[in-house]
């Protein structure tokens, strides 16, 4: 699926069988670090919608 991330969007695969509340990292989409600029982790959580 497409997940939105601070500069655009990014594709996530998620596994059949994955249920709520399991998160995944996106490494490197987050917001950046003041000093470095080094961008941090965003985290996307599951929620399956019946």
């Amino acid at each position: 699926i497409e997940v939105p991330v601070l500069n655009g969007k990014s594709n996530l695969h998620i596994p059949e069988g994955t249920q709520t509340g399991h998160s995944f990292k996106l490494k490197g989409k987050g917001i950046p670090n003041i000093n470095s600029g080094a961008r941090g982790n965003q985290y996307v959580i599951v929620r399956a919608v019946t």
